[in-house]
């Protein structure tokens, strides 16, 4: 199991020696990804609700901006995966947005992993130029433009909200066709966009039970749109008490069940088998980064927020690997039938 963490670019650690230390020691430790979730401004009002419950963060916290963040990571370490749980579209220009992250791919060697959501907080999207209540056609608009952007020697888009034609739009990304998009939400609008433009489906804070019902409508959507399920990668954003990594063995159990549930962190478990339009071998293809020959696809991936250092991370992903471990041998993990575990 491929254990991976969210990068500190918030708070007193929103430095770029903290960064930059964090990232390479995570990586020397094995750490397989590392992540940012995304936010631009924090508004002092909020009419929406925060999907995974309290928003974490007060208005005037140090909170870097999430792309400039992954580049660094991406100059800064030679094997982990980098990720976004998730880009929030719209939040930035689709041309402007493609080019750094075909910039982030190209500085990473095809590390890049693209979460991508529609958002809910209806004043910072405002804020931003996003008309909210149609977030969901401008947030699939912006997918298609980056696909044309990415795929096409002659790119060229005409949509609802955004239009370009006769440009240039080079390099293109390491990763073919595309670096792979896993798509947030549990909306129907959300499964509509995994089944029709993403590669994978980011859940956030989901237990078991509520995971297997949400991979029940998914793969309702995904029969009636003709999408083959084993392409689609399953991941989950969940939280890891900070009590849990530190308990002694003895009382991890007791304290996992006890402490109180705090921000969402991220877990990725995606499925072993290679999805066939982006992840066969195939000349020309590149999809793992160097040195790890079987890729993410093959294993499963834990990737959490932690505030500690990268030993913390390292411990409190042993210690999911313990809790989990009876799941993986009594074939009762919702996700043993779609292929996540490598047993």
């Amino acid at each position: 199991m491929d254990i991976g963490c969210h990068l500190p670019n918030q708070g007193p650690l929103a430095t770029g020696e903290a960064l930059v230390r964090f990232a390479r020691e995570a990586e020397q430790r094995g750490v397989a990804s590392l992540w940012v979730s995304d936010h631009v401004i924090f508004p002092r009002t909020a009419t929406g609700s925060y999907p995974g419950g309290r928003f974490p963060h007060p208005p005037d916290k140090p909170y870097l901006e999430p792309v400039t963040v992954l580049a660094a990571a991406a100059v800064s370490t030679t094997k982990a995966r980098l990720g976004a749980s998730v880009f929030i579209l719209g939040h930035r220009h689709p041309v402007v947005m493609a080019k750094m992250l075909t910039s982030i791919d190209a500085l990473s060697n095809g590390r890049l992993i693209c979460g991508v959501g529609v958002g809910w907080w209806k004043e910072e999207l405002e804020i931003l130029g996003v008309p909210f209540h149609a977030r969901g056609r401008h947030g699939d608009e912006i997918l298609r433009a980056f696909k044309a952007l990415w795929t096409e020697d002659n790119p060229r888009f005409d949509g609802e909200f955004f239009r370009f034609r006769d440009l240039g739009f080079a390099p293109k990304p390491v990763q073919k066709p595309h670096p792979p998009i896993w798509v947030g939400g549990d909306s129907p609008g959300a499964f509509r966009r995994v089944v029709t433009l993403g590669d994978g489906w980011h859940a956030t804070s989901k237990d078991p039970a509520q995971l297997r019902e949400g991979l029940g409508r998914l793969g309702a959507v995904a029969d009636k749109h003709n999408r083959d399920m084993k392409t689609i990668d399953i991941s989950v954003r969940y939280s890891l008490p900070d009590t849990l990594i530190r308990a002694p063995a003895g009382d991890r159990r007791a304290r996992r069940l006890q402490a109180p549930r705090p921000e969402p962190r991220h877990d990725r478990l995606p499925p072993r088998r290679p999805r066939p339009d982006a992840r066969s071998p195939r000349p020309g293809h590149r999809h793992d980064p160097p040195g790890r020959g079987e890729g993410l696809g093959r294993g499963q991936v834990l990737n959490y927020d932690i505030s500690g250092p990268p030993d913390d991370s390292a411990r409190g992903g042993n210690v999911v690997i313990q809790d989990l471990t009876p799941f993986r041998r009594s074939g009762a993990s919702p996700f043993r039938r779609r292929g996540a575990w490598s047993g």
